[in-house]
């Protein structure tokens, strides 16, 4: 697959059996395909002229696949390091041939150390929790830019409904788009409690609501819709995924302020293996969160300053449950 997510197995068929140079049965690596001109140097219009299958390149021209890395093999263990372990060493040669060398020799002085990287079952649910929370974003920015969108018509709905997109508010705005403008009949709408509301919707729908604003909620109201069934049908391959793991989930579910959703993606983001972290405080230094546990004022400095990167996936409110996952689970 290239970069760009487009199946390349057309234009490169040779190097789909790495049989020959790879000794697995399945394998992941990381490298570039080159084509070369006839001094044998790499040539960048070759290759997309290759891909473009214009005629002028046949099948003889020659094609080098250079890899940079073998990030996963049946029964390899490779390490993933930072390079600032091996950056203050002296003696570092500048070819990749002998880098790849004097690399290998440093790791067996143990003077390296792998970086965590967890199984790919863990890592499988860590992209599709991190996608659900992208789909999350999404589906919010498009209910705020609905609310700006009643907001230019002068209807001021948000500050009588606490939730616009509730039953209630979905009807009114679905009258809205079948062209309703009355307001006492939108505020009738209202259902079970917020009919003692029915006055202060009156005064709410009284605005200018245009075909182009009509036009707008709708094709916003369907993204919303769209987004909602990415996130039920994300949360579904969660679930299926998360199975060998339910016993993990139960036990940070009880875990005040963790529900269910906030378990799923401490495992997703964390696993279960804690021998990969020395102490607790090491995993809460690799969750970035370090120095937020050496606060002696931990609310209210989580309350005014942004999480991390890392720190951001996980959220304040797993901020206990990484610790107590480091001390309840057995080595």
């Amino acid at each position: 697959w290239t970069r760009g997510q487009q199946d390349a197995a057309g234009y490169f068929g040779p190097f789909l059996d790495p049989s020959d140079w790879i000794a697995a049965d399945q394998a992941i690596v990381d490298g570039e395909v080159i084509a070369l001109d006839d001094r044998g140097e790499p040539d960048f219009a070759l290759l997309q002229a290759r891909i473009k299958g214009k005629a002028r390149v046949g099948e003889t021209t020659p094609f080098v696949y250079e890899v940079f890395d073998l990030l996963e093999a049946q029964g390899l263990d490779p390490w993933l390091v930072n390079a600032r372990d091996v950056k203050h060493l002296p003696g570092r040669p500048k070819t990749d041939k002998l880098d790849s060398v004097w690399l290998c020799k440093v790791a067996e002085r143990q003077m390296l150390r792998p970086s965590f990287v967890p199984p790919a079952e863990i890592r499988q649910l860590r992209d599709l929790t991190r996608y659900r929370a992208d789909l999350v974003a999404v589906r919010t920015a498009e209910k705020q830019r609905v609310e700006k969108l009643l907001e230019d018509a002068q209807i001021k709905l948000s500050t009588v409904v606490s939730d616009i997109f509730g039953v209630s508010g979905r009807e009114m705005l679905a009258a809205l788009i079948a062209g309703e403008s009355d307001p006492k009949a939108l505020a009738q709408l209202a259902r079970t409690r917020m009919r003692v509301k029915i006055p202060q919707l009156e005064e709410a729908f009284i605005g200018h609501f245009t075909n182009h604003h009509r036009f707008l909620l709708r094709t916003m109201l369907a993204r919303v819709d769209q987004a909602g069934a990415d996130i039920a049908t994300v949360e579904t391959r969660i679930e299926e995924l998360i199975t060998p793991f339910v016993h993990a989930v139960e036990q940070l579910d009880e875990i005040p302020g963790i529900g269910v959703t906030a378990a799923q993606i401490i495992i997703a983001e964390v696993g279960l293996d804690m021998t990969r972290f020395p102490t607790p405080d090491h995993l809460a230094s690799w969750a970035r969160f370090a120095e937020i546990l050496a606060g002696a004022a931990l609310a209210a400095f989580v309350a005014w300053r942004p999480l991390p990167a890392r720190a951001s996936w996980l959220g304040a409110p797993c901020l206990v449950a990484v610790v107590v996952l480091a001390v309840v689970t057995p080595a």
